[in-house]
């Protein structure tokens, strides 16, 4: 039992034979030994949480961009495009990975819109069902709509269609996000 003098320190006197206060290098060794098993447990489960963090994100940006195309379409009654970025100003590339751009396509030379960055390392964009990569544009036509159906799946490395959010389009041209809609690569249907 330790005890404390009245300014509330160690009484070395009451507290020891030997005048000492303080933990035993077991005391020390077993609370280092606890905060690893728990440091241990909980480092690997806040690198998903920060993955499922960063897809959320790019969902809502991705969503975010396809609202502005369609917003764009119908208020200047033309044709607007999000396709994948490449990488010279304002044209379209192959890999929604490298970030995607809103522009016109009504004109020779296309007016930008939006432009966004890449995704995060070891992320993908496919399908609802991981069988294929997304790298076609998606059109808006001047009453808001689009050609197709569209779900965009944005998985992180390593997650699994339960963490993973999607972006769904309709053929009406309205976006939505949801979770947990689809499969990632390398998950079976």
């Amino acid at each position: 039992m330790v005890h404390l003098g009245a300014n509330g320190r160690c009484d070395v006197k009451r507290n020891s034979q030997r005048g000492q206060c303080g933990f035993t290098l077991i005391e020390l060794l077993v609370s280092l030994v606890l905060a690893a098993i728990v440091l241990a447990v909980a480092v690997p489960s806040m690198g998903m949480v920060t993955a499922r963090y960063q897809m959320r994100s790019a969902a809502l940006q991705l969503h975010s961009a396809l609202e502005t195309a369609r917003t764009e379409a119908v208020i200047r009654g033309e044709p607007v495009e999000l396709c994948p970025r490449a990488p010279e100003p304002g044209k379209c590339g192959v890999d929604y990975r490298q970030g995607w751009i809103v522009r016109t396509i009504i004109d020779e030379l296309p007016e930008l819109l939006r432009d966004s960055g890449p995704l995060p390392p070891g992320f993908s964009v496919s399908n609802r069902l991981s069988t294929y990569a997304l790298t076609n544009p998606v059109f808006y036509r001047a009453d808001g709509s689009t050609e197709r159906n569209l779900t965009f799946q944005l998985c992180a490395q390593d997650a699994v269609g339960a963490d993973a959010f999607a972006v769904v389009l309709t053929i009406a041209g309205r976006s939505r996000v949801a979770r947990g809609e689809g499969f990632c690569p390398g998950e079976r249907a």
